[in-house]
């Protein structure tokens, strides 16, 4: 791959000049992560990985133009996707929601035989396996190392990157009613280019379904890890619907969810046709006005937030560790490791992370070389203290590990506030 002959940090991505949307060469700094390892790698060995050395500066900007935030750096994709890990299909909260997706956004247009849906990055296409059998079930996918085998044959995967021109051998030359993109379109560079070929692609009755992480709520809970070397932006309702409206679609109604620590679910149509927009709607672009979203300031407190939060997790492992106790992880995934990385936990702090997707069992993290073991080998190694890297998935996993606190063992929950949970309750750090 390209960037096997690399050996300087700073030839995997470059700095940003003008803002990737409007244009405005006027970007204020708004929070900084410090120098990372790629999040989205885990490796079968760090040593002699040309990427096991290379951190990347992980910096969020705010366009004075367009109020979009975004990365400074952009990273090569080629080293962001090459071992690309993760799959829908074996984290059950995820099917949950991507289940209830589709039912929302067929209960919202009528869909019959023949008709085609398509999902931009489809990863093992669960969300498309939702669908009924008459429609014609399109997906597109870019990463190289994903298994499409099981589902059925029916569904047309492109493994490659959106456009329209990508989809048109597939499709013809008819429309497409339902189209969704669900926690990807803060990964695509061209986002007007992007839109365009959705609404060349959109039937006029048609509707596209957006969900992506909301930034007023990763704000509230403190969900940094959201903020990563592959998302280059972080949404509002405001910037969301200005990026449709210049390229002539209109979002109409909204909902919100907890997904990822908070994620906004958005239906657009062609503006020309779309439907009257909804309370919801209006509701939520009102409230945002008060949240000071075009402000600095409000990314300077947040950073704030961020380095107390930072000194009570380091405070506790510290003191657990001290008193003779083990800690383990729970959940890897890549946005765990930009936690971990904030919170100046490798190996040494962390020995392993507890993992129940067998692909990743025996990985290990890019750089902090933590070892990802099987839910079986934690459980043999009886840690002290686990700590709860997918957090938002708390009801879940307290649910999962009660025998685990039942007999003696503490839960690390360190979002949406630093606490921690044992048989006799929980315990506000």
């Amino acid at each position: 791959m390209m960037y096997v002959t690399r050996s300087r940090p700073q030839e995997l991505y470059r700095n940003i000049v003008a803002c990737r949307i409007c244009g405005d060469t006027n970007l204020a700094e708004g929070i900084s992560l410090g120098p990372q390892f790629l999040s989205t790698t885990f490796v079968q060995t760090n040593e002699g990985h040309p990427l096991s050395d290379a951190k990347v500066p992980l910096t969020l900007l705010l366009c004075d133009g367009c109020h979009t935030l975004q990365l400074k750096e952009s990273v090569d994709r080629t080293s962001l996707y090459d071992d690309y890990s993760y799959r829908i299909s074996a984290n059950p909260a995820k099917r949950t929601v991507l289940k209830e997706l589709v039912a929302d956004v067929t209960g919202r247009v009528e869909i019959g035989k023949g008709d085609a849906v398509l999902d931009i990055g489809a990863n093992d296409g669960t969300l498309l396996s939702y669908y009924p059998t008459k429609v014609r079930q399109i997906g597109v996918e870019p990463a190289e190392n994903i298994s499409w085998s099981h589902l059925d044959r029916s569904i047309a995967i492109i493994n490659g990157t959106f456009s329209e021109s990508a989809i048109r051998p597939v499709l013809g030359q008819g429309q497409v009613k339902i189209i969704t993109s669900v926690a990807m379109l803060s990964e695509v560079n061209d986002l007007h280019a992007f839109a365009k070929d959705v609404k060349a692609l959109l039937a006029k009755d048609g509707v596209w379904c957006i969900q992506v992480s909301y930034l007023p709520q990763l704000l509230d809970t403190l969900t940094f890890h959201e903020f990563c070397h592959d998302h280059l932006y972080y949404f509002s309702l405001m910037t969301l619907n200005s990026l449709l409206e210049e390229n002539g679609l209109s979002i109409f109604d909204v909902s919100l969810n907890k997904t990822s620590g908070g994620s906004i679910r958005a239906f657009a149509s062609h503006r020309e046709s779309v439907p009257e927009k909804t309370e919801a709607f209006h509701n939520l672009l009102q409230s945002e006005a008060t949240l000071g979203l075009d402000e600095p300031e409000t990314y300077a407190a947040f950073h704030q937030r961020l380095l107390k939060l930072k000194t009570t997790i380091k405070s506790f492992i510290r003191q657990e560790h001290e008193a003779g106790y083990t800690i383990g992880g729970l959940g890897a995934s890549s946005k765990a490791n930009v936690m971990l990385q904030f919170f100046d936990i490798d190996k040494h702090v962390l020995p392993y992370i507890s993992e129940r997707n067998p692909d990743k069992v025996s990985l290990r993290t890019l750089g902090t070389d933590i070892e990802l073991v099987s839910e079986h080998r934690a459980r043999q190694l009886k840690p002290d203290v686990m700590m709860v890297l997918p957090w938002h998935l708390k009801s879940e996993l307290m649910r999962r590990e009660k025998r685990y606190l039942e007999n003696g063992g503490k839960l690390l929950f360190p979002m949406p506030y630093p606490h921690i949970v044992t048989r006799c309750g929980e315990t506000l750090l």
